[in-house]
């Protein structure tokens, strides 16, 4: 099976009732599912053993799920003061071989394995199947190809406190086992682990391939530390067979990374903006005397004119990568300076307006030279304006408050104090940040530097815009019948006679179609569906017609006590019965004649026949016709239900 795209959005429902925000966007590229039987696991057996040996084993099956990219969007990122719009991507893209021609059901062999040698998610499972429909994991692979990995503090923390809220409380209630007249409570702890026992984790082998990362880390803690694409390497962890419990599976798991983490803390301890990231410069300066000698070396062996082409590229990536190194250097220790110093001036105001302004990075070097400037100044006039600014703010603050004579003065000397270190800080900050948007500016101008895009815009929903679930109208509108059951629920214009539309529903329930109006959010109109006819219009397919029959009852009605009246619809049924059936009677019996029949039809009355309109979706209306005639055939008890 292949998908194009998958996409996977969590949204916040709590914080602000009336908008619904998107919070993470997961987005999935160029999926291929692959299952069939395996049979690696049954050992080569001789022919005169082979069928019965397999009727007592289970069936296996090996599952393959291929990803060709993947990224975990922040979509927060315009609206809060988060440094990271991507938290999670694909390291380097390589060219593969076009979507348009894997995702074929006739696919060359050499293309499907050239897709999946570059997939960016590799993932194999080996299940048999046991009874009751249960599945049972025995092998799984994991590989994923270099992704870089960006993490913060503050934004880890706000996702961690809002998924706590969508959870239910965790009321536990201690289960009670009566025992003739004793009761023995058994503590969660004990449970937990009783369960964990009895449920244990059984695989015949885990395996996760290697996995290298580059992770951005920022942490605003007392002081502002970051680290910036340190390279982390985690060896192969394989275990098999494995009979344990979750719990230590996890702590396995955790010692094997935490161990490769430990390994690399030069790494990391190298990649501090406050240090000036001297590991990614030595990486940069590494990587760029590779092409020097590489490139040329590669080009020689292929001849002259490759080897002209060689040098030439092997010069450039040297020059680029040294640049790259240098300015990434100086701009991180530069943007690491600046948000310590703005910490440190103790003014929220200012450090608030500064990460908002920081977020809105340059493109080019003028335009990193005019923000670098404009923020230098504000600083300089925010280091004068705070010497009297912030003893004033802080005077107010505690007279609003109605403190005393000695609460005042702290609160005046405070504020002082404040405006003293903001003359120190600020200016300091405004020359770091300065420094730091000329260097944003080169390394984005010369496309030394990109950091991922989202790859979608956040999508808020508005509850006023929000559809009508069934919930809502079987809660609030279908509570008068004995089973409200809705079959359908269609969106349409509902048309009045002077031909306005508004929005609204036609809700098919078992006995009624109800009209009801979206706007004044009220049911409108009810048919019963055995009196109606729906059709869709000829000549507009987006034109739903429910059409109702109304007869016109006489003022004298005849009461003949030698028959019995029917209706029309009764005297179609039974004459249609009676037609039906008459093809079993023997040949004999149909020419004698049939004795008068004392029921007969009622004469047909004058009807009145009279139509609804409503513009629906076609693709829809094909699909709710079919569904009417199969409740309405229902309801007259009609074919086979």
């Amino acid at each position: 099976m292949f998908i194009g795209q998958l996409s996977l959005a969590a949204f916040d429902d709590i914080t602000n009732h009336k908008v619904s925000s998107e919070l993470l966007r997961l987005t999935a590229d160029n999926i291929f599912l692959h299952m069939a039987p395996a049979t690696s696991y049954l050992r080569p057996l001789s022919q005169e053993f082979q069928q019965d040996a397999m009727e007592g084993l289970p069936q296996f099956h090996r599952l393959q799920v291929y990803c060709e990219d993947l990224q975990l969007d922040n979509q927060l990122y315009s609206k809060s003061c988060f440094h990271f719009a991507v938290l999670l991507c694909q390291g380097e893209k390589n060219e593969t071989v076009q979507w348009s021609r894997v995702n074929n059901l006739i696919v060359c062999s050499r293309d499907l394995e050239s897709y999946k040698e570059n997939c960016f998610i590799k993932l194999c499972i080996a299940f048999s199947e046991e009874e009751n429909s249960m599945f049972h994991v025995n092998d799984l692979s994991f590989e994923l190809k270099p992704a870089r990995l960006y993490v913060e503090d503050t934004f880890v923390y706000y996702i961690k406190t809002l998924f706590d809220t969508y959870l239910p409380e965790n009321k536990t209630t201690c289960q009670s086992m009566n025992t003739s007249d004793t009761t023995l409570i058994l503590p969660e702890q004990v449970r937990e682990h009783a369960r964990a026992l009895v449920k244990p984790v059984k695989l015949r082998k885990l395996t996760i391939q290697p996995v290298n990362l580059l992770v951005s880390i920022h942490a605003s803690l007392k002081l502002y530390i970051a680290s910036d694409h340190t390279p982390l390497s985690f060896s192969v962890f394989e275990r098999g067979p494995i009979f344990t419990t979750a719990r230590q599976l996890v702590h396995a798991l955790a010692m094997h990374y935490a161990a490769g983490a430990l390994f690399r803390a030069g790494w990391v301890v190298g990649s501090l903006e406050i240090l000036g990231s001297p590991a990614s410069l030595v990486r940069s300066i590494g990587n760029g005397i590779a092409d020097f000698f590489r490139l040329p070396y590669e080009g020689l062996t292929r001849g002259p004119g490759a080897f002209v082409s060689g040098v030439s590229r092997g010069t450039t990536s040297f020059v680029k990568h040294i640049s790259k190194g240098t300015l990434t250097s100086i701009t991180n220790l530069a943007t690491s300076l600046a948000r310590n110093m703005d910490r440190l001036s103790l003014d929220e105001e200012h450090y608030n307006r500064q990460e908002e302004w920081r977020r809105q990075l340059p493109e080019s070097l003028g335009e990193g030279l005019r923000q670098g400037l404009s923020r230098l100044g504000i600083s300089l006039l925010g280091a004068i304006a705070g010497i009297v600014d912030q003893p004033m703010q802080n005077f107010q603050r505690v007279s609003e408050a109605q403190a005393s004579a000695g609460h005042k003065a702290r609160g005046v000397i405070s504020g002082v104090g404040k405006g003293i270190m903001g003359v120190f800080t600020k200016p300091i900050g405004g020359a770091a940040e300065l420094v730091s948007q000329t260097g944003y500016g080169i390394l984005h101008g010369a496309g030394l530097s990109q950091l991922p895009k989202q790859r979608s815009h956040p999508n808020d929903q508005h509850v006023e815009q929000a559809p009508n679930s069934h919930v809502k109208y079987v809660w609030k509108m279908l509570q008068s019948l004995g089973r409200p059951e809705v079959h359908m629920a269609l969106d349409v214009k509902i048309v009045s006679g002077s031909g306005q539309q508004h929005e609204g529903c036609l809700l098919l329930t078992s006995e009624v179609l109800f009209v009801v109006s979206i706007s004044e959010d009220t049911q409108q109109q009810a048919f019963p569906v055995t009196e109606i006819d729906c059709l869709e219009d000829e000549q507009q397919k987006d034109l739903l017609k429910v059409q109702l029959k109304q007869q016109r009852v006489p003022s004298d009605l005849e009461a003949d006590g030698a028959r019995e009246r029917l209706s029309e619809q009764q005297y179609n049924r039974l004459v249609e019965y009676i037609t039906k059936t008459s093809y079993h009677l023997p040949p004999s019996t149909a020419t004698v004649p049939a004795p008068a029949l004392q029921t007969v039809a009622a004469e047909h009355l004058p009807t009145i026949m009279k139509t609804y309109q409503y513009v629906v979706d076609p693709n829809f209306a094909q699909v709710f016709i079919s569904k009417f005639t199969m409740v309405k055939n229902k309801a007259l008890r009609k074919g086979f239900h």
